[in-house]
């Protein structure tokens, strides 16, 4: 209910306030992004309810232990957005919108079975937490209040990130968006090392059996610790490194304009390096959050 209370919240506020959000972002009335930036923003916003949805069921099979139902889910999400994005925005010719159409749609179409899953193991009652709203919001603020904190300083750095390459022109932005997604994809698969570790630590920590001593759960412990860490700075540094090694190949295959590959390989070198650095944050995240779990 909070999930798709804060979705309802930013769909309002991103789809009437798309232009004034854009002016902020550093593009005008004048720009030739103008258009594109304020029609997937809009289109967009009417998925923010479908994506904050989603974000928490995961989250709620992660706490669970479940990491295979929402990966099912997200399998099926991803297939029918590689689907639909090129139809709506080359096929239909509705250009950057027909982007945040085609992801937004396939959002909506894998939550609901999601959800019907998550119903299966927890029922769902919307109507009957409306009286507990208020409490609830603030008992997620006291729990995730590191997390909230460390998400908007993330959010804040990649936002002043893409105005300052807004403000640089087309060009700038078109690199800075294909070099930010290249080393999103390159640092998911830590993302799964961090899931199982928090899960994997939760389970070690709270092991109330006594079937173990103490020093042989601590050394299971650290253990995990250390191997979370090793996996997460290992997988980045092969994924980056082999970007790198094929960045023209790669970059020749998502855009066609020369002078956006020029200026994404320009940079393309410092942006992989601070994967390696996320692919070690990731298990870090994950064993805090474990720890976290546990306490709580």
């Amino acid at each position: 209910l909070l999930a798709l209370a804060v979705g309802m919240v930013q769909l309002t506020l991103y789809y009437f306030l798309a232009g004034g959000i854009i002016r902020g972002m550093g593009v005008d009335a004048s720009s030739s992004m103008w258009h594109s930036a304020v029609s997937y923003l809009r289109v967009r916003a009417l998925g923010t309810p479908a994506a904050t949805l989603w974000l928490v069921t995961n989250g709620i099979f992660r706490g669970l232990g479940d990491t295979r139902t929402p990966l099912v889910y997200s399998l099926l999400f991803t297939g029918m957005n590689a689907i639909l994005d090129p139809l709506f925005i080359f096929g239909f010719g509705f250009g950057a919108s027909g982007a945040a159409a085609g992801t937004a749609i396939a959002q909506y179409a894998a939550l609901a079975p999601l959800m019907m899953a998550l119903n299966r193991k927890v029922r769902i009652d919307f109507v009957g937490q409306f009286s507990s709203l208020r409490r609830t919001l603030g008992e997620y603020l006291e729990a995730g209040g590191y997390v909230l904190f460390r998400t908007l300083g993330k959010v804040l750095a990649y936002s002043v990130c893409a105005r300052q390459a807004a403000l640089l022109g087309p060009v700038a932005a078109a690199a800075y968006n294909l070099t930010f997604q290249l080393g999103f994809a390159t640092t998911q698969i830590c993302e799964a090392v961090a899931v199982s570790v928090q899960t994997l630590l939760a389970r070690e920590m709270a092991d109330a059996s006594g079937s173990r001593s103490g020093r042989v759960r601590a050394a299971a412990v650290r253990h995990l610790i250390r191997i979370s860490v090793g996996i997460g700075g290992v997988v980045a540094t092969v994924l980056s490194l082999t970007t790198y090694l094929q960045r023209s190949s790669i970059l020749g295959g998502l855009t066609s304009s020369s002078a956006v590959r020029d200026a994404a390989m320009a940079i393309m070198p410092a942006v992989l390096a601070t994967q390696v650095l996320k692919g070690l944050a990731y298990p870090v995240n994950g064993i805090i959050m474990g720890g976290l779990d546990w306490k709580s």
